[in-house]
């Protein structure tokens, strides 16, 4: 890739597209971005995908002045590089705490019709649990999944699948979740990147099952520790790896891993706060049961700090933390679980959707 290869300028480009496109796929997303800023021009294409690196990298003020490039890079305004622009703003948007302007962007998308044809679409109907509690994203999530088959995005369509079991086993559908699972797992088996994903919410439809299996929920987490590289699934594997020792009775593993969890919240790096309700309540209900009720209020002030009128699940949240005596009926199964486990989903549009900015303009 250096400039004293005999290479022209074309085949300079053609390579650095081919290793960027790599390293996006293992998730190696700094060294995209610093491939791509070495190009010359950025095509729309290059926007997108650089923008999405941004975003990964907790860059989000860049993703969003790239985002803003790319949708005015065309006069059209239903076309793939529109709407890929205005995912990339409504995620980052999410990953910084603007919940209710994510929100607004994604309803936009998603009541147009004129982007329905397009093959992006399914991320407008995937990211939908971004934005819209469980169960009403559930249809949304798993239509994707259909929209992704259909617009020939076999990876997307596995993402989407992982995300949709999830919402299958929190209503306690645990054996259609395991089926959505198993066959993620198989579309996903030949690549690298997000076996955290699977790993975490593999774990998690069995921790939601009536006898889970603590000691494989255990070692599968443990393992999606070593491919994970930023704050929000880390923290998320570890509230789960928490729900395990503290049901094992694991006492010595459970607060170290409290110890973890703290230098996490410590310095986050990431904007958006929901989780810290779900690790606020793991950890206080973790303390509370074994007899530590000081140590246990930090982490109840923790969650109530962030408010849950601004969250996701709020009334179920407030019974769970003893500020009211019932919630709606789609939390029943819920609220019968001593903890409360958390999945990853993949939010980022992936080099399939991607590419279909390059095939729009023949790059």
């Amino acid at each position: 890739l250096h400039d004293a290869l005999p290479i022209s300028d074309l085949e300079r480009q053609e390579l650095i597209g081919w290793a960027s496109a790599a390293a996006y796929e293992s998730g190696d997303f700094a060294t995209t971005a610093k491939l791509t800023e070495t190009l010359p021009e950025l095509r729309p294409y290059d926007l997108a995908l650089l923008a999405c690196c941004y975003g990964e990298l907790n860059r989000h003020a860049d993703a969003m002045q790239l985002a803003a490039r790319l949708g005015a890079s065309t006069a059209e305004t239903h076309d793939a590089a529109t709407l890929a622009a205005r995912l990339i703003e409504c995620l980052n948007l999410f990953a910084l705490g603007r919940k209710h302007e994510a929100g607004a962007v994604h309803a936009a998308l998603r009541g147009d019709e004129a982007y329905a044809a397009s093959p992006l679409f399914g991320f407008v109907l995937r990211f939908t649990e971004l934005v819209i509690d469980f169960p009403n994203c559930t249809a949304d999530v798993l239509a994707s999944v259909k929209r992704f088959q259909l617009s020939g995005l076999k990876k997307s369509a596995a993402y989407s699948q992982l995300a949709g079991a999830m919402h299958f086993a929190y209503a306690g559908q645990i054996e259609p979740a395991r089926q959505l699972v198993a066959a993620a797992r198989q579309g996903l088996q030949p690549y690298v990147r997000d076996q955290q994903i699977i790993l975490n919410n593999t774990a998690v439809v069995d921790l939601l099952s009536n006898k889970p299996d603590l000691a494989q929920c255990i070692e599968q987490l443990s393992s999606a520790l070593f491919t994970v590289g930023d704050d929000f699934s880390r923290l998320t594997l570890h509230n789960n790896r928490l729900i395990c020792f503290a049901l094992a009775g694991d006492l010595v593993r459970a607060k170290h891993t409290v110890d973890v969890i703290d230098r996490i919240l410590a310095a986050p790096g990431f904007g958006n706060r929901d989780i810290f309700v779900t690790v606020g309540f793991n950890v206080w209900r973790f303390y509370t049961q074994n007899g530590q009720p000081e140590k246990a209020a930090r982490y109840k002030s923790l969650a109530l700090a962030v408010g849950l009128d601004n969250g996701c699940y709020s009334s179920y949240w407030k019974v769970r933390f003893g500020l009211a005596s019932a919630a709606e009926p789609k939390f029943d199964f819920l609220l019968g679980l001593d903890y409360h486990p958390d999945y990853l989903s993949h939010w980022l549009i992936d080099l399939e959707g991607l590419d279909a900015l390059k095939a729009k303009r023949g790059q």
